[in-house]
C-alpha cells in the first residue's frame, strides 16, 4: 500500500512540474520576426499566370478535383480579378458557388488551395505542418500570380483566408482592396490572455487533434492545436503590424458574423481600426453559422450574405 502511494505522490509532482513548465511556456512570446516583411515578384503576363496555376494544380497531388486552386474566367473581356481564400481546415470548393456568381458577373477568379491543405476528410493534425511564415510566403505568392493578369486585384477571405487577406491589405501596394471575413484572430468570448497562452504553448509542444464544424466532403474531420496556434501568432503579428504603418491597399473591408462566436470579434475590431477599414456587420437576427460563405452549412444563408459580399467586392454600397 505503501508503495503505491509512494507512486501516486511521484505522479502528483511529475503533473504539478509539467503544469508548471506550460504555464511558463505560455507566458513565453514567439518569434514574429519576418512576417510583415513582403517580397512582391509579381508575374509578367496571363500566360505566366495560366503556367503558374497549372504547376501548382499538377503539384498538388492526392488533393481531390474540388479542392484543386483554380483560375476562372468569364466569357468575355474581364472586369477584375478577385482571389478568394478559403479558411482554416477546408479547400477551394468552400468557395465555389461564390466564385461562379462572381464569373457570371465578369469577374477572373482566383482560388488557391492554402499551404498544408488538401487532405480532407483526415483529421486536423494534417495541418501541423503550417506555418506563420507559410502564410506570408503565400499572401505574396497569390498576389504575384494575380498581378500576372494586369487587372485590378480585390482579396477576400474567410478565418485563416481573412489573416492572409489583411496581411495583403497591409503589405501589397498592387492590390486594390481587401476583404476580410471573420478572420481567425482568436478565441471568442474568451480573455485575450487566455488565447495568448493558449497560442504560445501549442505552437511549441505536440499538436492535439479534435473534432470541430460540420463534416462535410471538402472539410477536414477536425482542426489540431497546433496549426489554430500558429494560425492565431499570424493574426496577432497581424494586429502588431497595422499598429506601426498604413495599410498599403487602396481599400481594405472587414465583415463580422455578429451570430458567430467562435472568433474573437474584439481582436477583429481592434486589427480593423489600425487598418482603418470600413467594418460591416452580418446581422446576429440573420443566426448564421461561423462558414457564412460554403453553401453546404447548415444554416447557411448564403441569398443574404452573397448580395453584400459581390457588393463589398465591386466595391459599391451594400
Amino acid at each position: 500500500m505503501a508503495g503505491v502511494r509512494r507512486v501516486l505522490r511521484w505522479l502528483g509532482i511529475a503533473l504539478a512540474l509539467l503544469v508548471a513548465v506550460g504555464v511558463v511556456i505560455a507566458f513565453i512570446p514567439l518569434s514574429r520576426d519576418g512576417l510583415d516583411t513582403s517580397t512582391p515578384a509579381p508575374l509578367p503576363n496571363a500566360a505566366a499566370t495560366r503556367a503558374a496555376v497549372a504547376a501548382q494544380v499538377a503539384a498538388e497531388r492526392g488533393v481531390k478535383p474540388e479542392c484543386h486552386s483554380r483560375l476562372l474566367e468569364p466569357a468575355g473581356t474581364s472586369r477584375g480579378v478577385i482571389v478568394l481564400l478559403h479558411g482554416l481546415g477546408t479547400c477551394p470548393a468552400q468557395m465555389s458557388a461564390l466564385a461562379a456568381l462572381l464569373v457570371s458577373d465578369g469577374y477572373t477568379v482566383y482560388l488557391p488551395l492554402l499551404p498544408e491543405h488538401g487532405e480532407t476528410g483526415g483529421t486536423g493534425g494534417a495541418l501541423n505542418g503550417l506555418s506563420e511564415q507559410d502564410y506570408r510566403r503565400f499572401g505574396d505568392r497569390t498576389v504575384d500570380v494575380a498581378r500576372g493578369l494586369g487587372l485590378p486585384v480585390t482579396v477576400l477571405g474567410i478565418s485563416a483566408g481573412a489573416d492572409v487577406a489583411s496581411w495583403i491589405g497591409l503589405n501589397r501596394r498592387d492590390v486594390d482592396s481587401t476583404i476580410a471575413v471573420s478572420p481567425a484572430l482568436g478565441f471568442g468570448r474568451v480573455p485575450t490572455f487566455a488565447t495568448t497562452g493558449f497560442m504560445n504553448l501549442f505552437a511549441r509542444v505536440p499538436s492535439i487533434a479534435f473534432p470541430y464544424g460540420t463534416k462535410l466532403p471538402h472539410r477536414y474531420g477536425g482542426l489540431a492545436t497546433q496549426p489554430l496556434a500558429k494560425t492565431f501568432d499570424f493574426g496577432r503579428a497581424l494586429i502588431d503590424a497595422a499598429g506601426k504603418h498604413r495599410p498599403a491597399a487602396r481599400r481594405t473591408v472587414m465583415v463580422l458574423n455578429e451570430h458567430d462566436h467562435s472568433t474573437s470579434s474584439d481582436l477583429a475590431l481592434k486589427l480593423a481600426g489600425r487598418m482603418q477599414s470600413t467594418v460591416q456587420a452580418l446581422p446576429a437576427a440573420l443566426k448564421l453559422p461561423a462558414d457564412v460563405i460554403d453553401p453546404e452549412q447548415p444554416g447557411a444563408k448564403v441569398e443574404d450574405v452573397y448580395p453584400l459580399l459581390v457588393a463589398l467586392a465591386e466595391d459599391k454600397q451594400p
